[in-house]
Order: structure tokens, then sequence, then C-alpha cells
């Protein structure tokens, strides 16, 4: 008997029927190969955190990037960190819970809390709130957009705009309903130059009026543009490669994972991952986010107790420490060139840092659950199963392995832990290998690795006997 490569290693999700697929990804993702080598794609690593800076005992509200200084609401304090982690308290606002969002316009930036608009003046230090007896009132989204702020107020289907090159001045004529629905808006963004407007049940797009003869009328509806997918959790929009991303619903119930091209929403989740989404509790309470990695756009999506990561291709699992669970960022420092994420239980903040194989020093368990090994539904003997991986090359431990099980009922029960060597610090050639794992109509095997190692997973081999 010799040796042969399976296809076991694909991009599926976990089945809500383990008969049908137990595919699992945990803290790895898929990259696919421009020309196929061993195989078509390997598994790489997720990055690791790199503790930042320590901002508070509270984790961040909401934050930005601006001239590379970071700005975030921790309770109710605005903060700065500089370049090198330096944390600096700005100033206090009135309100210490609900989501911050923070807007940009090249001198000032303009954040709102739910409750109140504040404006803070990064050339002075300056922190104000807005007081103009026009602002609305509670503002939970704001966005900027040809020379203008753009604020919607909780509860209701209206949004508003400031003055020109302002965050201060606001006229009480200049605002405007978005009314392809009666539904209310949950989050403004600024998208392709236009405005999008996301509520409860439908989205539409509004753009800068070039017939515009005043302020009034700054901003006209795009026509034919209403689509009928709102937002589920205001904290989960993200800029995604051209669009936009976000945990969307409509009127048909279920929150799915809509990109923006144009103006078509295109879900991105299967029915797994809509199944594993809307499992969770609070998904209005969700968190999301997207980074760029090795010329790749990732975004990661925090719901109930857990992290998914898609990559472009599929979905995968990211969770932080030994015990699972979801993963420890929670918010991006949005606009950063870098992907600079906040903790969502401390006021810690990290950078998303492909060359850390821990959470900030914490443990990163990397896991892979296979597609079922078959012969026809016939019994079949697994001699040896050898894992194709890089090995040697990693020096901060010294003596990594590999854990497999295996499965001979269809992923319902494993057998105990068994575990391989994977090679000290120069030993290229060393084979990661199981054998005499018994009979059975159907395997699944799981693998995982615990050590600070790097895990790049290419192909998976046995010598089976049917």
């Amino acid at each position: 008997m010799t040796l042969r490569t399976l296809p076991l290693f694909g991009t599926g999700f976990p089945a809500q029927s383990r008969s049908v697929t137990n595919q699992k990804r945990t803290n790895l993702y898929v990259v696919p190969e421009r020309e196929p080598d061993k195989s078509g794609f390997h598994l790489a690593c997720t990055p690791g955190l790199s503790l930042f800076a320590e901002v508070s005992t509270y984790p961040s509200r909401g934050a930005i990037s601006v001239n590379g200084y970071i700005y975030t609401v921790n309770e109710s304090k605005l903060y700065s960190i500089n370049p090198s982690g330096g944390v600096t308290t700005l100033g206090t606002i009135n309100s210490a819970t609900a989501p911050v969002v923070f807007a940009w316009n090249g001198t000032v930036l303009v954040f709102v809390d739910g409750y109140q608009g504040w404006t803070f003046t990064p050339a002075t230090s300056t922190l104000a709130r807005i007081t103009d007896a026009d602002f609305p009132a509670t503002p939970g989204s704001v966005a900027f957009l040809a020379g203008r702020f753009v604020v919607n107020t909780n509860g209701a289907g209206q949004f508003y705009w400031s003055g020109l090159l302002t965050g201060t001045a606001w006229d009480p004529l200049d605002f405007a309903t978005a009314e392809s629905e009666t539904d209310n808006l949950v989050a403004i963004a600024s998208d392709h130059g236009s405005l999008v407007l996301l509520g409860d049940l439908t989205t539409e797009f509004w753009a800068p009026n070039p017939g515009s003869t005043s302020s009034a009328d700054a901003f006209v509806r795009v026509g034919g543009s209403g689509i009928e997918w709102g937002i589920a959790a205001a904290r989960t929009i993200a800029k995604f490669d051209t669009g936009l991303i976000w945990l969307a619903k409509n009127q048909l119930g279920e929150a799915r994972v809509v990109k923006l091209q144009g103006y078509t929403p295109v879900p991105l989740d299967d029915p797994e991952v809509s199944h594993a989404i809307n499992a969770q509790t609070g998904l209005e309470d969700a968190t999301g986010f997207s980074y760029v990695q090795d010329g790749r756009t990732f975004y990661q999506l925090n719901v109930g107790e857990i992290s998914l990561l898609f990559d472009g291709i599929g979905w995968n699992y990211v969770s932080s420490g030994s015990s699972g669970g979801r993963h420890r960022a929670n918010v991006r420092a949005s606009l950063s060139e870098r992907p600079y994420v906040f903790d969502y239980e401390s006021g810690a903040c990290y950078l998303l840092d492909k060359t850390n194989l821990t959470d900030s020093e914490a443990t990163i368990v990397r896991e892979v659950v296979t597609k079922h090994l078959l012969a026809d539904f016939n019994p079949l003997t697994v001699w040896k199963l050898i894992v194709d991986c890089e090995v040697g090359h990693t020096a901060e431990a010294t003596a990594p392995q590999m854990m497999m099980q295996y499965s001979k009922d269809g992923g319902n029960t494993w057998s105990s832990e068994l575990w391989s060597d994977m090679g000290a610090v120069g030993e290229y050639t060393k084979r990661v290998i199981w054998r005499t794992l018994g009979r059975a109509r159907d395997f699944t095997f799981r693998f995982r690795v615990s050590d600070k190692v790097g895990v790049t997973i290419t192909a998976i081999a046995a010598q089976v006997e049917a």
C-alpha cells in the first residue's frame, strides 16, 4: 500500500448535521495558490495581538485614527494614543455608555454618542460639545461627505447635515427623510461619493446635489437605488475591498452578512454560517471590522459568544485563549493604515500582528477539522496518516507538537488525543505522522496546535486499505 494525498482539507463550515460535514478552521484561514502545487490552497495562521497601549480600565466605545494618532472614547473620557503608544486624556463627555461614532473632515473630528454631539480639534487639543440648538437630538451615527457632516437621530428616519466645512453650525432646514420605507435610520456611512442610509429593514442612497442652490438641498436621493436590506447591528458596518460590508436583515427575518457591490447587496454567508450567526443572542450588539493582510481583505464579525472571520473565500472561527470563545478584538480604529483594535472587556489597544504567535502573550489554539473520509461507505483501515506542514522553522517552541483525534461515527465522538512531533528548529524533513488508526466506514480527523509555533498546513496523505 502506498500513501496518497487526500482532499480532506476544504473551505467549508460546520453543518447543522455532522453527517453532512464537520469542516471547521479555528485561528486558521484559507490561502488559494495561484498555481496549484501540493494542493490548490493551504491553511495559514490568523494574526496574533501585540499590546500597543493600555488606555483605561474600560473598553473602547468607538475609535478613529487621524494623522498617526488614535482617538478613542472609553467610558466618559476621550483619549489619544500617540504613535509610540503613549496615552493622553483629552477631556470628559456627558455619557458613559452606548457606542460612539467618529467622522473627520481633515481639520475637526465630530463624534456622537447617542445623546449629544462633540467636536475635537487636534491642532488646539480642544474638546467641545455641539451646542447649536438645531443639532439633532439623540444622534446615533455620523459621516462626512462633500464638505458636510451628516448625522441621523435615533428612532426616526430623518438625517441632518452641517454647514459647509464646520461641525458646529446646523440649520433647522438642512435635513431630509429616508423615506423609501417607514423604518428608522440606524447608521450612516459614505461610500463612493454617496451617503448610505441604513435603516432597520431597508437601505437607500443619497448623493451631493449638483444643482444645489442652498444648503437646504445639499443632498438628493438617488432614484431607484433603495434596497430591501437594512442593518441588524450598527457597529458591524465596515469597508471591504471596493464596497461596504455589514450584518444585514430585512422583513423576512434572519440576519445575513452582505457586501455592497454598487447598489446591490450580495450575501456572503451560506446557510450554515447564517445558522451559526442567528443561533446567537443579542445580534444588535454585534461588532465587525475589516483589515488587509498580505494583499487580502478580511472581515471579522463578533456576535454573541463567537467570532467569525471571512477570508474572501470562506468563513472561519477566531478565538482567544486556550478555552475558545470569542476573540478579544472588538472595535477597530477606523481609517488607520495599520489594524489597531480594542479589547471587548478592557481598555487594551492591540495591533493585529501577523508576526505575533500569541494573543498578547496568551496561547492561541489553532485547529482544523477535516471532511469525511469515505470509500463508498465500505469499511476501510487507516494504517498511516501524515499532515504535510511547515516544520523546523520556529525557535519559540523548542519541541512543538500537533494533536490529532479521529472520529469513526461522523464526528459525534472522538478518540483520545494522539500527539506527533512537529520538529525542532532545522528539522525540515520531519514528518508529522500517526499510525494504525483502526477500521471504520467513515473517518473524520481533528488537528490542533497550541504551541507557540507558526502553522502552515498544505496537505494530508494517508495509507488506506479498503
